[in-house]
């Protein structure tokens, strides 16, 4: 009987194999003693065997209807921030970016705008507009302009004072801002140029609608007077520019390392607290990556017509890139609100092209009723 079993337990190749023990009942067949199998009470046996499984399936179905919603935990929200004062290669021979690697790189930083402000000019307005608004980022389309001392019309050197001229940031904020602004840029070539494309404050006055102005680089106006310790001057001139632009006009501090930048992002502080002036982020950005330093050197000496190795000759930081937003805010840990600045102005920016056929009026003169007679009369 043991060897009975023994060959009943071992498969067809040897293996063992191990099956629940059927309840049996004895009977005597041939004068031997055999087990019969009970064949009820094995499917019995198969149908318990299954029980746990389905058992444990069920049971495991319920805790997760019954437990409560698991929530991953929420995503930082990403440091957002918009370059306000950018060049491009249309700063002559001062900017040594190209507009689509500015478009490029605001997008992979995930910036929402992007501000264009090449020194006394438009011309890559049309471009930049087209390019970022094909991208997903607001165009703030702008200009660095030049701001005489005077009256923009005087060229002598003694109406000039100790400069030919200030700088001073210019945003369109909508449509009406757009056509000052294209103004303000044509009068600079035609009435105001002395070396550069100059405008004057009777002009801004005119053309301030619909503008949003920041107190620009350490060329400014302010930062000048800053510079010399002439606070009075300083105070003058900023408020002067925020009663014009009354609710757009902010100071900038700037997140380089350029020479006196610190002490000056400090003044502006200061002078912002006491007139109770917003103050706003930029980096005047100048070339894309730190490694562009150089190239954009040689640019610049080819504008100023000096050598590189002239200890006298301008010198740009090799900080006036295209930063994050990280990067920005690292410099400016304790006043959030000048980051948070650029923001709000790219909000209120909302400039779109009008894009349609503007043909030149031509008046009738006076006895001819229409433009095909005005037009017969000419060739006959």
């Amino acid at each position: 009987m043991q060897q009975l079993r023994r060959h009943a337990a071992v498969g067809p190749r040897g293996c063992s194999r191990r099956r629940p023990r059927a309840r049996t009942s004895s009977a005597h067949v041939g004068g031997r003693k055999c087990r019969r199998v009970n064949t009820s009470s094995r499917k019995c046996t198969r149908a318990s065997r299954r029980l746990p499984n389905r058992l444990a399936r069920a049971l495991a179905c319920a805790r997760i209807l019954s437990s409560p919603p698991q929530h991953s935990p929420p995503r930082p929200v990403a440091l957002s921030f918009v370059h306000l004062h950018t060049h491009s290669e249309y700063s002559l021979l001062d900017g040594a970016n190209r507009i689509s690697d500015l478009v490029r790189k605001a997008k992979e930083f995930e910036m929402p705008a992007l501000a264009l402000t090449d020194h006394g000019c438009m011309f890559g307005s049309w471009t930049f507009h087209k390019m970022a608004s094909k991208e997903g980022i607001t165009p703030i389309v702008g200009m660095e302009a030049y701001v005489a001392p005077g009256d923009r019309r005087d060229r002598s050197r003694s109406g000039q004072g100790e400069r030919a001229y200030y700088h001073l940031v210019l945003l369109a904020r909508d449509q009406e801002g757009y056509k000052n602004l294209v103004k303000l840029s044509s009068i600079g070539y035609t009435e105001g140029f002395y070396h550069r494309p100059r405008v004057d404050r009777e002009v801004l006055a005119k053309y301030s609608k619909g503008l949003i102005v920041s107190s620009a680089c350490m060329a400014s106006e302010v930062s000048r007077h800053l510079a010399a310790d002439n606070w009075d001057g300083a105070r003058e001139a900023a408020s002067w520019y925020a009663n014009l632009f009354d609710g757009r006009y902010y100071l900038e501090v700037q997140a380089h390392d350029s020479e006196g930048q610190a002490e000056l992002n400090q003044n502006i502080f200061k002078l912002a607290d006491e007139l109770g002036l917003p103050v706003v982020a930029t980096n005047d950005t100048h070339f894309l990556r730190p490694e562009d330093h150089e190239a954009h050197d040689i640019l610049l000496c080819i504008g100023l017509g000096k050598d590189r190795d002239d200890p006298a000759r301008m010198h740009y930081d090799q900080g006036l890139y295209f930063k994050s937003a990280e990067e920005m805010a690292s410099r400016f840990p304790d006043r959030p609100d000048v980051i948070e600045n650029t923001l709000k102005i790219a909000d209120e920016v909302d400039l779109k092209f009008e894009k349609s056929y503007l043909l030149p009026a031509f008046p009738l003169p006076e006895g001819h009723s229409d433009e095909n007679d005005y037009l017969e009369h000419l060739a006959l």
